[in-house]
């Protein structure tokens, strides 16, 4: 076995070993997975690739004809990708091995189709389609999985060595092809049943139907690898798969740029290239410069990848002709975000964490901080600071202002309120703007809106901002009461002259004595007048009324709904009481009392 240190297991279908080392459990997960899949072969190359593991899937017949599947592993050490006979070698030995198991004298049937495994004991090398061969290897170079469809064991077989024998300066990485009858996550599978294979094969010529989609791209990928591959890992500062997949991917745009671009030269050819190319700013930058047209009528597939662009491009000038901010394809990307919300949430977020400010994205949240009273988003945006760079400032408070132009006042108050309420600490520079601008915006309007404004809604924004709204409430109110107080004169004239009048003219419209049994007067208090804290005795004199509706204040607010309520009158003024009372067919009456409150010292 050219030089090569081996171990060679049999097992059956369960994983229990019936040939080999007799201790060993290793491999007894990898045998059932083999018999589950019906490999024909299952390539492995793993620990640095000095590991070779190869086996498959047999079927044999005991003495008597009872039929079953036995699996073969051979493991080889010191594997150095050389060894171009290895496949070959281990059929001949699965041969001989099975003849040697004495105990159950089995008669080797075959992998898939009786007597195959006899076919590739002449195993040779396949002549290839270049392409073919060029698409698998670029395939593998940019780390994705190849699939393909055949129905002839001894046709998957050969695939496998042939590419195993073309993938010499490849094999330092770990691999892992399979041909099988059920589909493997491999990065080469060969089967029976493959659902969306690359291509199809027709027969032992290996040839496929029709080019699979893109595979321009892969042919470019593989000469560039196979022309620079040293260049390449050098490269490289992690040597892994990924590392060596956009070393090579980025390799091959520079030295190819155009014939790439002209692969990918359709709108929906776009998310491929994004596919391939989402983690390198270099690429991405000439692909919205030479793209932008495809890129703003693409329809994006994957929102999740197209999120990570967006944010990687906004860093930077993705355009000769617009600022990073304001480039048209980036926004068109942007809007077109529409199912993932979590992640434009989270591209949002890491935008203003990192002081990226785009116009469009500083109006996408404050609109939802508005409409879905997002309060991630809202203690994010007060979250942003500046650091001593004014540029920046100045471009954030421009997009902030311009994005709230747009709401009315109702929705500026609105927004206010839930500020005062869903902030959850002092804010940085970025809520002091976003809070003066709707102030702002507020006053320039002549907007009494601090009235609007509840008295905890006022202290919890003077608390975080530094306002005196509740000291301008308190202002408010205090000079709407003297204004009511000096007409207070006036207005106690008037009712006792619209009482008197309602009282002649209209005599029996309070006896309620078609609705109640009840005197003249629907409610009576013990006192009509006196200074503050003035304390009121209100008695329901109706007899039927089976609810209650007392308005103290005259605002319109009904305070009580119990039969005879006491309420304590502590501020000045003069207050009309109404109470409207209702029996259980619904009919109502209502009267009216006026209360004149004034000030202790007023009086003194």
């Amino acid at each position: 076995m050219q030089n090569l240190d081996s171990n060679f297991f049999i097992y059956n279908s369960t994983g229990r070993i019936i040939s080999g080392d007799q201790d060993s459990k290793e491999y007894s997960n990898l045998a059932k997975q083999i018999d589950a899949k019906r490999n024909a072969l299952y390539f492995e190359l793993k620990e640095n690739n000095t590991v070779l593991i190869l086996g498959c899937s047999v079927r044999v017949e005991q003495v008597g004809g009872r039929e079953e599947r036995i699996v073969c592993i051979g493991i080889y050490s010191d594997f150095h990708g050389l060894e171009d006979k290895v496949i070959k070698e281990f059929y001949e030995r699965v041969t001989v091995e099975i003849k040697d198991i004495k105990k159950f004298e089995y008669r080797l049937v075959g992998l898939w189709e009786e007597n195959d495994l006899k076919n590739i004991g002449n195993l040779q090398e396949i002549d290839i389609n270049e392409n073919i061969t060029k698409y698998i290897y670029g395939k593998l170079v940019a780390n994705e999985k190849v699939s393909i469809k055949s129905k002839d064991s001894l046709v998957a077989v050969l695939i496998i060595n042939s590419i195993f024998l073309k993938l010499q300066s490849f094999l330092e990485y770990d691999l892992k092809f399979t041909t099988s009858q059920y589909p493997f996550e491999t990065d080469i599978s060969i089967s029976s049943i493959e659902p969306n294979p690359d291509f199809e094969l027709d027969g032992p010529d290996m040839n496929w139907k029709e080019p699979p989609d893109y595979y321009e791209y892969y042919l470019i990928l593989s000469e560039v690898f196979q022309e620079r591959s040293t260049e390449i890992k050098n490269d490289m500062q992690l040597k892994d798969r990924d590392s060596l997949s956009f070393y090579a991917k980025k390799s091959a745009f520079k030295l190819y740029r155009n014939k790439v671009l002209n692969v990918f030269s359709t709108p929906q050819s776009m998310n491929k290239l994004f596919d391939l190319y989402k983690r390198d700013k270099y690429v991405l930058k000439e692909s919205f410069k030479e793209r932008f047209n495809q890129i703003q009528s693409m329809t994006i597939k994957n929102e999740v990848t197209v999120v990570d662009i967006i944010e990687i491009c906004s860093q930077q000038s993705v355009s000769n002709y617009h600022s990073p901010s304001e480039d048209p394809s980036l926004k068109s990307l942007f809007f077109k975000i529409r199912r993932d919300k979590k992640s434009k949430k989270k591209l949002d977020i890491r935008l203003l964490y990192n002081n990226i400010f785009l116009s469009y994205t500083i109006e996408e949240v404050i609109f939802q901080i508005y409409n879905e009273k997002d309060v991630e988003l809202l203690n994010n945006l007060s979250r942003v600071e500046f650091k001593a760079n004014d540029r920046e400032k100045e471009k954030f408070k421009e997009f902030v202002n311009s994005a709230l132009s747009t709401y009315q006042d109702t929705q500026l108050i609105e927004l206010l309120k839930f500020i005062s309420n869903a902030i959850e600490s002092p804010p940085s520079e970025g809520g002091k703007i976003f809070h003066d601008s709707i102030k702002t915006l507020l006053i320039t309007k002549a907007s009494d809106f601090t009235s609007k404004l509840s008295t905890k809604e006022a202290e919890s924004l003077d608390s975080y901002f530094g306002t005196d709204y509740s000291a301008q409430k308190k202002n408010k109110k205090n000079k709407k009461r003297k204004r009511i107080l000096t007409f207070v004169p006036y207005i106690l004239f008037f009712c006792l002259f619209i009482a008197t009048l309602v009282f002649l003219l209209m005599p029996n419209n309070l006896s309620g004595e078609d609705l109640f049994d009840s005197t003249n007067k629907c409610f009576t208090v013990n006192t009509t007048s006196g200074t503050t804290p003035l304390t009121v005795q209100f008695t329901d004199n109706t007899t039927n009324a089976t609810k209650w509706k007392w308005d103290i204040d005259g605002d319109g607010t009904i305070e009580y709904t119990e039969k005879d309520p006491v309420h304590i009158y502590n501020e000045s003024g003069i207050y009309n009481v109404s109470l409207t009372i209702l029996d259980d067919n619904n009919m109502s009456l209502s009267d009216t009392v006026t209360v004149i409150v004034q000030n202790k010292t007023n009086t003194e």
